[in-house]
C-alpha cells in the first residue's frame, strides 16, 4: 500500500525529473542475498529537475527482478522495457535512485496522432487512500509544462 501521489507531488518529491531511453537492464542479489533488484541504464534526453543533463546514462532502480532462474516480483514497481521512451520523476535512496512512489513515478512516452504523449500506469499498487482523478494519458508537453510550473511555485 502507497500513498496516492498526483503530477503536482511527484515533481515535489522527486530529486530528479527526466526524459529518456531506457538501455539497459541487470537484475541482482542484495549484498546479503535475501531480495532481488533491478538496475535500470536510461539514457537522458530532457532533464527537468536535478543535476543530469541530455546525454547523460543514469542507472535508477527498481525494486525485483530475475537472476540465474529464480524471480522476484513485487506488485507496484515499475516495470521497463529496453528501448522504452520514459518519463521518469527519481528519489535519492540511499546511493542508489528510484522511482518515488514505485510505478507512480515512471511513465511511458508513446506516439498518438503524430503527438508524443506520457501514460500512466499503476496497474498493481494499491492506495492507502483513493488516488485524486488525473488523465492517464496526457500530452508530454504538456506534461512537462506542469511539472515546471509546479517547480517555479517552490522555489517561490
Amino acid at each position: 500500500m502507497v500513498a496516492p501521489l498526483d503530477l503536482p507531488s511527484l515533481a515535489q518529491q522527486a530529486s530528479d525529473v527526466v526524459v529518456g531511453r531506457v538501455e539497459s537492464q541487470s537484475a541482482r542479489w542484495t549484498q546479503d542475498h535475501s531480495a532481488i533488484f533491478t538496475e535500470v541504464t536510461v539514457r537522458v534526453s530532457q532533464s527537468v529537475k536535478g543535476i543530469s543533463k541530455a546525454g547523460d546514462a543514469i542507472v535508477l532502480r527498481r525494486e525485483g527482478g530475475e537472476v540465474g532462474g529464480l524471480g522476484m516480483l513485487v506488485t507496484g514497481a515499475a516495470r521497463f522495457t529496453v528501448g522504452e521512451e520514459v518519463v521518469l520523476f527519481l528519489e535519492k535512496r540511499g546511493a542508489a535512485l528510484w522511482t518515488v512512489g514505485m510505478a507512480q513515478g515512471k511513465l511511458h512516452v508513446a506516439v498518438i496522432d503524430g503527438r508524443k504523449v506520457a501514460i500512466r500506469d499503476v496497474g498493481g499498487l494499491g492506495f492507502v487512500a483513493p488516488p485524486a482523478p488525473e488523465p492517464a494519458v496526457r500530452p508530454l508537453d504538456e506534461l512537462i509544462g506542469i511539472v515546471r510550473a509546479e517547480l517555479r511555485k517552490v522555489r517561490k
